[in-house]
């Protein structure tokens, strides 16, 4: 005999304040010995692998905490009620021909209600499919404002009854839960638990109303939606002269049942509507892949202080961050008001709201990672701790005074023990060792400057908005044996990682080969006509067209070209995007068989330039807050040249950042280019000299190219070079060495049809 038991969530309905009788419980189920405390579901490793396109990939559990009580330990406010808990240790009988059950319903969220303003209801649905009646055992686990109505002893074959789940309110704000476990007994034996996790939010009135609005990318850039902005009144933010929190909730956010928070202490003189935009900090925490939400409060207002009031206080950050659940609750934002992993990240001044809050038992609990930038100007003992603790510490400096504490506390580290390092590299931001590095930019610019606020929440290991953002290093061919490595954060709930070949003709995607999580390569065969490739890594809870992976490389049987995908830059530039397959487009349009890399892979060595008779060295808009051409970029490539290599370089701003900016105008010279105006004020190339014969114009940047353009360098030659190709406005746009190298004034990727693409990507190459 079977049993199978489905639970169903209903419309949820708000209530006046009742207090329903508490949950009688069954005298049974002591003895059956259910274990409530399994593992979480999201840590397991199922299998089942099918096709990217169909399905859930794995045959696995849900992604959901083990218990409330576990979840919610340390989110109540101060003075809510006791919680209850049965203390029950039941454990399971999983032996063959237990009967088994089907949970519909996992999670049940009450509508919202204000502190003091009554209580809440909703139901679910528990059916018997089975043949026979079965015996139903419960355990009610969490806050005791969360009650049930009389729950069924048993249950007859094809009933379905409705259990009502009543929240009787609280005189104070409360996020309140609990856990509603049952199993069924029949002549198969007890079944494995199932469990109903259900929350109930009491807000505080004072919480001000929100006004969403959507952050969408650059004009440039109109496909990118960054997320969702809220900037409100919160009574617990750190003034009441200006309460205002910016709360932002980046696109492709999910609830994953504990909700990671990323708080912003700003500097010194400046505003919430002055310092948020000008950083970028809502746009790096959506590109970053982070599944996180954003809160910045509102310091001293316009004042030379790093006082953050109440936020400095016992409790204070805590209680405000409730406050936040809450309004995401409210919003409908998460259904489960859980606090989890939280980052720490202040600019200038903000250090010392930092600092206070890590000296405190909560911060213990839920910090895992602090950003300083250019702000470490005192409190050193309290980062010391924190890092002696276990804690993840990122910090830049400018020099002076933040240069002088990191000097001190570097030498502190080493007569602990403790490695650190001075590197802001995607290798050392993945490793746990605290970063203790210099940075050329100015005071204001540290946080965006080489994208470092992004990349320090990239690495953290922790949750990811629908699968982590893979650095894809490269892909390559020997022999009809291809390779793709990567290096990836780490996410619990990524069960393996799939190398995906897109199709030609429908683009829909395909699995060349699975790797196990904690993978960084995987081998496969080499697709015979080539292949677009990349890397995501698979959560199962999480729909294969949502998944979020890797950039998008071409691969190539045979390739004697290799293309070097340089374009890391996300922030105030014309594309802005988490993820692009610039270097396949290209990739494709070259003429014979092409291999792709990552200008980190190049830089660190792991791939040869030496291996390939071409080079296709792509920048996009990269510019000097990102470097075009770092000096190992620039060593690697001059030695390749010098050996006989052909190079080609494409982007904006190469000319601008190294002849105009200083950042190598020897290494451009030695490609036969100079700097000679930043924007030629037209999308439209025409073939010159040598490129002549290039049959029409050449527009880019336009309707179809992928992003728009804004400032593409006009160049001069130096030296033999020549002019290759003209823009109609006058000056050169692209010049060159015979035999040697090719730079170009504006993004290959952004030429506007893959046919205009195809002929000029033969007549550089055959130059």
């Amino acid at each position: 005999m079977r049993w199978t038991w489905m639970l169903s969530a209903a419309a949820l309905v708000a209530c006046p304040d009742d207090t329903p009788a508490p949950l009688g419980m069954n005298d049974a189920f002591d003895a059956a010995q259910m274990d409530v405390d399994a593992p979480r579901p999201d840590a397991d490793v199922a299998s089942s692998l099918v096709d990217a396109d169909g399905g859930d990939v794995l045959a696995g559990p849900d992604t959901l905490p083990d218990t409330v009580a576990d979840a919610v330990a340390d989110q109540k406010s101060p003075g809510s009620p006791d919680t209850q808990d049965t203390g029950l240790d039941v454990g399971v009988d999983l032996s063959p021909g237990a009967a088994s059950m089907v949970l519909s319903a996992p999670r049940l969220s009450l509508p919202y209600v204000v502190a003091g303003g009554g209580g809440a209801q909703a139901t679910f649905t528990i059916t018997n499919t089975g043949a026979a009646a079965g015996a139903l055992l419960w355990d009610l686990s969490g806050d005791a404002t969360l009650s049930t109505d009389a729950l069924p002893a048993t249950l007859a074959a094809g009933e379905v009854h409705t259990v009502t789940v009543s929240f009787s309110g609280s005189p104070t704000p409360l996020l309140a839960g609990a856990t509603l476990t049952v199993i069924a007994d029949g002549e198969g034996g007890s079944q494995p638990a199932e469990r109903v996790e259900i929350w109930a939010v009491a807000g505080d009135s004072e919480i001000g109303d929100a006004t969403l609005d959507v952050l969408d990318g650059p004009p440039s850039t109109p496909s990118v939606t960054h997320g969702t902005s809220m900037t409100i009144t919160l009574p617990t933010a750190p003034f009441d002269s200006d309460p205002s929190v910016l709360v932002f909730v980046p696109d492709g956010f999910w609830d994953r049942g504990l909700q990671d928070m990323v708080v912003h202490f700003h500097g010194h003189n400046t505003t919430l509507a002055s310092t948020v935009p000008y950083h970028g900090y809502r746009e790096m925490v959506h590109v970053s892949g982070r599944n996180a939400v954003l809160v910045v409060p509102q310091g001293p207002v316009n004042q030379a202080s790093g006082d953050f009031g109440r936020l400095m206080d016992a409790g204070g950050l805590a209680t405000m961050l409730d406050d936040v659940l809450a309004l995401l609750y409210r919003e409908g934002f998460v259904s489960a008001p859980a606090l989890g992993d939280v980052f720490l990240t202040a600019h200038s001044g903000g250090y010392q709201a930092v600092a206070v809050n890590l000296g405190n038992a909560w911060a213990q609990q839920h910090v895992v990672q602090v950003g300083l930038f250019d702000a470490m100007y005192g409190y050193m003992n309290a980062y010391y701790d924190f890092i002696v603790g276990g804690g993840r510490l990122r910090s830049n400096t400018t020099g002076g005074s933040t240069g002088s504490v990191h000097a001190t506390l570097q030498g502190l580290l080493d007569t602990a023990g403790v490695a650190w390092s001075d590197a802001t590299d995607h290798a050392t931001l993945r490793a746990s060792a605290p970063v203790l590095a210099p940075t050329s930019a100015p005071h204001n610019d540290v946080t965006w400057h080489a994208s470092f606020y992004l990349e320090h929440l990239r690495w953290c290991p922790g949750a990811t908005a629908r699968g982590p953002r893979v650095e894809l290093l490269s892909v390559a061919d020997s022999g009809g044996a291809a390779t793709a490595s990567w290096r990836t954060p780490s996410d619990p709930a990524v069960t393996h990682f799939e190398v995906q070949a897109q199709g030609s003709s429908d683009g829909s995607w395909s699995v060349l080969a699975t790797a196990p999580p904690g993978s960084d390569q995987a081998t496969f065969l080499t697709p015979a006509l080539g292949a677009d490739v990349r890397v995501v890594g698979v959560i199962p809870a999480v729909p294969p067209a949502e998944r979020r992976g890797s950039d998008v490389y071409r691969l190539d049987p045979a390739a004697t070209t290799l293309v070097v995908d340089g374009f890391d830059r996300t922030l105030r530039g014309s594309f802005a995007g988490p993820w692009h397959d610039f270097a396949a487009r290209v990739g494709a349009a070259v003429p014979g068989g092409v291999a792709t890399a990552s200008n980190e892979s190049v830089r660190e060595g792991t791939t040869a330039l030496a291996d390939y008779a071409t080079v296709v060295w792509l920048l996009g808009d990269e510019s000097t807050g990102d470097r075009t051409f770092d000096a190992a970029e620039q060593a690697v490539a001059t030695a390749y040249v010098a050996a006989g290599g052909r190079l080609i370089v494409s982007g904006s701003e190469i000319a601008w950042d190294l002849d105009n900016k200083g950042g190598g105008a020897s290494f451009l010279a030695g490609l036969g280019a100079s700097y000679a105006a930043d924007d030629a004020g037209t999308l439209l190339a025409q073939p010159a000299g040598p490129l002549a014969a290039l049959s029409g114009d050449i527009p880019f940047g336009g309707a179809g190219a992928p992003y728009g353009e804004d400032f593409p360098d006009v160049l001069g030659t130096v030296g033999a070079a020549v002019a290759l190709l003209h823009y109609d406005s006058g000056g050169n746009a692209a010049v060159g060495l015979a035999g040697s190298s090719v730079v170009l004034g504006f993004p290959l990727e952004l030429v506007d049809d893959d046919a205009s693409l195809a002929a000029l990507m033969a007549a550089l190459t055959g130059f």
